[in-house]
């Protein structure tokens, strides 16, 4: 089953949008070639916009197909005849699995909505405050009785209120899809590689990592380095209140401890844990698994009945005379002790503790007058912030505001006064540029979204006309379509999927390897990162899938994961990495990615965007639904019937011309498709028209080597005459000559003497030939300009395996005689014109198979 949401036509008016859902089932006991034909998708149903459905709205839909699901099941459905069974036979059918992103996966499944809450995965019972934990045997299992349970409870509640309580403390919601017996929602959830690699894991990548500057050269993507690099705690006046009940309740160690604990939520265990180093019995970590923290923690008294020195500052009588709590909390990793925030006291009391985010607000207000010296600006500064966010920042800056009463009206204008008047603080900043930084850093917050040290992007203007300058020098063959010339521009705005797997698998390696492959340091480092990245989404993306790929994926995923740690501290990674060290696991599952992707469906909804409808939300859905069926009803009758075809061939053009549209940025996924019907039977060659001729002297030699290369063939005649072809399709691909329209399908990897090579088609033709035995063959050649590699220990490209591709001497050729057999796959072959080299990129369907595994050995 898959669900999406989807905007629906003409939305872009005045920025209105007004989605619905589509929900899909797809029968997997259909042949691949079948699975995905228009007329084989069950749509479901499409729920009415103009919003998405709610978390309990959406159960009511999913009832109506649970009901059937449930009797598919038990006790099954009687056909009364089947091609194997003329007198029938029962058949029983389960769902498995589930495919959707990652915001409809969560609600489909009743679990947390946003991505970023504390129970985020679908797969494993992590926490989000241990998203950085990488090892897999930390991570805690889910349990499906507890699920269950949670589920059950969750719908027996008897207001919302508790509800709400039930399913922020458990994490799930009931979902109809519990009434299905079989139902294991941790392991028939697919995790979305599309959206997990092409559109979170390259695109954050590139944009927040290694970041983009058209104003800049290029640097070393350094980050400013947070003060705070530390697990979150608890932060809150409440939440420490609750910390310090919590602390007396675990040391009076009460019989009745662990039902005692339970009443307390989970942040504040979990800080509890962490300040203590508490682990999980078989743990290295602290881990916050949300049933075993109360147990951690009881057992925790007998072993070490004493205070920590943080949750004795956390719990210290700080109280000002207002009643404000002062409590500044803090935490540990390990043996590592850092403050979260500080303050200073003064005759006038202390404030409030500020957020980090706050005062680095204003920081960098204050910066920003060393360079606007006026009334507006100070204005504006000035309305954007409060007394009390002021008191704090003297306090942090060590600033004497004795004389300045809080409780007046006058404290904000005195507090704003005593900045700017205060000489040694304000010339310094003003003298001295290294000095505005500093403060800038003292506020510095733990984020994904720190901001880059000023002009250090590493794609900066120099790299990125590099990379526009050896995208116009590729030729890439015809079935991709070519990203935009001028993306990471503001003007270029939004990519799809498709544009980020080419930018980033192609595109980028050629250049990035160019310019930084020989260099060392960081830059080395930030490369070498990066190409981890883009070998393990190609395995990803592998037609082909066998336990030895798998675990290249994981290993390359990992390797990734671990060195964009180790690249950027302050760095926190996103959910959509740990879902991303969870695909192996949806490739041992459910075989290969094409097999439970994405692309079918928005393919689906691209269908919908060519429908004539009235646009009124709650009648456009129902137009969907029949419409949908019509068209899959009428294809399923064209398919099978010849007859049917003659009498409606405008309406099959018609139909064919929307299958061409690529609207939606997915032709690369489509023509990666092995299983495509308008493609050529694998193993078959389609041939276009072709021209009588003869082959010249050279060309005959070559061909009279291969046809008399066995003992027994050496005296056969080899007739010069042949039948010359602009192109022809084999292996589902189409290969042409390059002086022809499909110029841009010449380029091309082959075996020759059992070596890989690379080429220019020149040449295809037919040849008839009669053998010793008196037989008549037609055979297929091709004849190749081919490039003359670099030697191995010299070429900077090979270092990164598949993913990097080779490079060749530019200008020297062989000519060679090949037959159609031999050739692999298409090449994106970029000319270095300043190097003297070709580039070479291998870009198979099936994403190298055999050359990862080969690569691998070597």
């Amino acid at each position: 089953m898959a669900s999406r949401f989807f905007l629906g036509p003409r939305n872009k008016t005045a920025k209105q949008s007004c989605s619905s859902t589509g929900i899909w089932m797809v029968l997997l006991n259909l042949p691949w070639h079948l699975r995905y034909l228009p007329q084989n998708i069950y749509l479901a149903g499409v729920i009415p916009g103009p919003q998405k459905p709610s978390n309990d709205d959406i159960n009511h839909y999913l009832r109506l197909l649970v009901d059937d699901l449930q009797a598919m099941w038990n006790p099954g459905v009687f056909f009364s005849r089947t091609f194997e069974q003329p007198a029938g036979r029962v058949c029983r059918g389960l769902l498995i699995p589930v495919v959707c992103d990652l915001l409809a996966a969560h609600q489909v499944i009743g679990y947390p909505g946003a991505p970023t809450a504390h129970y985020f995965c679908t797969c494993c019972d992590l926490d989000i405050d241990d998203i950085n934990v990488i090892d897999r045997r930390e991570w805690p299992k889910k349990d499906l009785q507890h699920i269950r349970r949670y589920a059950n409870i969750y719908r027996g509640a008897q207001s919302e209120r508790d509800q709400q309580a039930i399913f922020e403390a458990c994490g799930w919601r009931w979902t109809p899809l519990f009434l299905l017996e079989y139902w294991n929602p941790p392991l028939f959830t697919v995790i979305d590689s599309m959206h997990s690699l092409d559109l979170n894991l390259l695109k954050n990548h590139v944009r927040n990592l290694l970041q983009i500057d058209f104003k800049h050269k290029g640097g070393n993507a350094l980050r400013a380095e947070s003060t705070t690099r530390v697990k979150r705690v608890v932060d809150r006046p409440e939440d420490i209140r609750a910390l310090r009940a919590c602390q007396e309740v675990i040391f009076q160690n009460n019989p009745q401890l662990l039902y005692e604990l339970l009443k307390f939520q989970r942040r504040i265990l979990y800080s509890f844990c962490l300040d203590y180093d508490i682990r999980m019995e078989g743990h290295q970590s602290v881990i916050s698994y949300q049933r075993q923290i109360p147990y951690s923690t009881a057992s925790f008294v007998q072993r070490y009945p004493r205070l920590s020195r943080i949750q004795e500052e956390l719990l210290g009588d700080q109280s000002s005379e207002g009643g404000h709590e002062s409590e500044t909390p803090g935490s540990v990793d390990g043996d590592n002790t850092s403050e979260t925030s500080r303050q200073v006291d003064s005759s006038n009391g202390p404030v409030d503790v500020i957020k980090p985010m706050v005062l680095r607000r204003l920081s960098r207000n204050i910066v920003a007058l060393l360079d606007e010296e006026d009334d507006i600006v100070s204005a504006r500064v000035y309305s954007q912030t409060s007394a009390r966010i002021l008191a704090h920042f003297c306090d942090v800056l060590a600033l004497n505001r004795a004389a300045i009463d809080l409780g007046t009206r006058r404290a904000k204008k005195d507090l704003f006064n005593l900045l700017l008047t205060e000489l040694s603080f304000f010339d310094q900043l003003k003298d001295n540029p290294d000095a505005a930084q500093t403060l800038l850093l003292e506020f510095a917050i733990d984020s994904p979204s720190v901001a880059v040290v000023d002009a250090d992007a590493f794609l900066g203007s120099d790299v990125m006309e590099a990379v526009y300058q050896d995208m116009r020098r590729t030729r890439l063959p015809s079935w991709i379509t070519p990203a935009p010339h001028d993306w990471g521009t503001s003007r270029r705005g939004k990519l799809s999927a498709d544009n980020w797997r080419i930018i980033c698998c192609i595109h980028l390696p050629i250049t990035l390897i160019r310019l930084f492959g020989s260099s060392d340091g960081r830059p080395q480092a930030l490369l070498a990162n990066f190409m981890d990245l883009v070998s393990a989404v190609r395995l990803a993306a592998m037609r082909q899938s066998s336990p030895e790929q798998i675990q290249m994926y994981t290993e390359k995923i990992i390797k990734y994961t671990k060195g964009t740690l180790e690249l950027f501290p302050d760095y926190s990674i996103l959910p959509s990495h740990h879902a991303a060290l969870h695909i192996g696991d949806m490739l041992t599952r459910f075989g290969p990615k094409h097999a439970h992707d994405s692309p079918h469906y928005e393919r689906y909804i691209n269908f919908f965007h060519h429908m004539n409808t009235n646009n009124h939300v709650g009648e456009v859905e129902g137009t969907f639904l029949r419409t949908a069926a019509r068209n899959a009803n009428v294809l399923a009758l064209l398919a099978d019937s010849v007859e049917a075809q003659g009498l409606v061939q405008r309406m099959i053009d018609r139909m064919k011309g929307h299958e061409k549209e690529r609207l939606r940025g997915f032709r690369l996924a489509e023509a990666l498709d092995p299983f495509n019907p308008t493609r050529a039977p694998a193993g078959e060659a389609s041939i276009s028209d072709g021209v009588k001729g003869k082959l010249v002297d050279r060309e005959l030699e070559l061909l009279t080597e291969i046809l008399q290369a066995a003992p027994d063939e050496r005296n056969t005649i080899v007739d010069p005459d042949v039948t010359f072809l602009s192109s022809i399709s084999y292996h589902h691909d189409v290969y042409g000559v390059w002086n022809s329209q499909r110029y841009r399908d010449s380029a091309i990897l082959y075996r020759y003497n059992g070596d890989e090579c690379a080429g220019i088609i020149q040449k295809i033709f037919l040849h008839r030939h009669k053998t010793s035995r008196n037989e008549d063959t037609t055979s297929r050649y091709l004849l190749i300009a081919e490039y003359l590699p670099i030697a191995k220990d010299e070429d900077l490209f090979r270092k990164y395996g598949y993913a990097g591709g080779f490079s060749c001497l530019a200008g020297r050729q062989l000519v060679r005689l090949v037959r159609l057999e031999s050739v692999i796959c298409h090449i994106a072959a970029t000319e270095i014109a300043e190097q003297s080299i070709v580039h070479v990129l291998p870009i198979n369907r099936t994403l190298f198979s055999d050359e990862t595994i080969r690569d691998r050995d070597e």
